[in-house]
Order: C-alpha cells, then structure tokens, then sequence
C-alpha cells in the first residue's frame, strides 16, 4: 500500500488504516498554545487531598532525629509521615529487582541523595509544599560513594548495612551467557546443470519443455 493511499487530500488520517503508518493529525496543539491543555495535576474532585515529599540533599547520613511538630502545627495539613511512622506498621520497606528491598521512607539513615524521608498530606498543593519547609531534619554525615567498582572493596563505607550479609554493598550478579554461533556448512559448488537447475525448478529444463508441447513427446509406438 502506497503512503498516498492512507491520507486524504486534506491532510487528515483516514478513519481505518494501519496502526504505524501514515502521517497523524495533531489535534491537540491549539488548547496547548492557548494555555487550556489539562492534565492530572489540573484535575479537581471533592475531599481530594495533597501530598509533597521531603527528600533528602545527601547522599549518605544517618538521621539523627526528625521534628515534624511545626509543619503539623500548620493549618490545612493533615498528616506528616515519617520512616519511624511506617516501621511500626511494618511498612517501611518494599520488595524492588532481584529479591532486593527499598524503604519506602528512609528509617535510620538515607542511602542516596535525593531519597524520601517524609510524606506531607494536605488540603492543597501550597500548603503540602509549605510544611515542608517546616519538618526540621537532624543529618550526620556519613562517607559517601560515586563509584560502584570501589563500593566492593574489603575498605568501603557500608551503604547496605541494613543487608545481612559479609557484603553489605554487594547487591546481586547479573551475568548473561551468550552461546557461540555456529556456522552453517556451506554447499559444495558444481558445475553440474542439475544442480544448477534444481535450486529454481522441480523439474529438468527438458522435461519441462516437453510438458509444455506434447508434440515433442515420444510417442508409445515410437
């Protein structure tokens, strides 16, 4: 099927044609340009509730202590979730890749930058974002690690203490097992016209051609 036959003279896509062929239409551009695209954040439904989470700007620390009496002080907020919070529900950890674990909120210390650490819930956006700014966290800093090859030596800080293991920071192997090609064998050559022929047509070029005239057939009482 040609690219002409699957669009229209005006431009537009046909109602059936192929999935992944052909030129599409874009038909949200104009409420984009004109600031009226909606997407999830947009979206506004009753008792619909906010959250913000506070992450944590080292990559690794022990928490020493952590002050949420402020933000929850704050009008608006319902709930400030920390680590210790999911813990005692036994949820601080869920399973990842691998038979691995994460936390959820980090409990005892933060193992990346960037990691949870407490979970706002307010009546809006603003408000969530507000008493972040209000939960008061208390970091000791710990040695950190920005190469994973170093992170597997005998003298390098324990990133995975929570692991039992003699390898804290040793998490999986993932190794993949590639089996040689094998080479087909290659068919000898010859100049032999039946092999030749026989790559192209069940039949030799002589009979075919006496199939196709019967007068050159031989005859029974020949």
């Amino acid at each position: 099927m040609a690219r002409a036959d699957v669009i229209r003279a005006d431009g537009a896509a046909p109602d059936a044609r192929p999935m992944g062929f052909g030129r599409l239409k874009r038909k949200e551009d104009a409420r984009f340009i004109r600031g009226r695209g909606e997407y999830v954040d947009d979206i506004r439904r009753p008792a619909t509730l906010h959250g913000a989470i506070l992450r944590s700007p080292l990559a690794h620390a022990r928490i020493v202590a952590i002050d949420t009496s402020a933000a929850l002080a704050l009008p608006k907020v319902h709930a400030v979730i920390t680590g210790r919070d999911l813990e005692a529900r036994g949820m601080a950890w869920m399973p990842t890749m691998s038979a691995d674990r994460q936390a959820v909120l980090a409990t005892d210390k933060v193992r990346f930058q960037g990691q949870e650490v407490a979970f706002v819930i307010a009546d809006d956006h603003y408000s969530a974002r507000d008493a972040l700014e209000l939960v008061e966290v208390e970091y000791e800093p710990l040695p950190a690690l920005v190469d994973a090859r170093r992170a597997l030596g005998a003298d390098a800080p324990a990133i995975r203490d929570d692991r039992d293991s003699a390898r804290p920071n040793h998490v999986f192997d993932w190794s993949r097992a590639t089996r040689p090609r094998r080479r087909r064998p290659s068919r000898a050559r010859t100049s032999s016209s039946s092999r030749r022929w026989s790559s192209r047509a069940r039949t030799p070029p002589r009979w075919r051609a006496a199939a196709r005239s019967p007068s050159t057939t031989p005859s029974a009482g020949g």
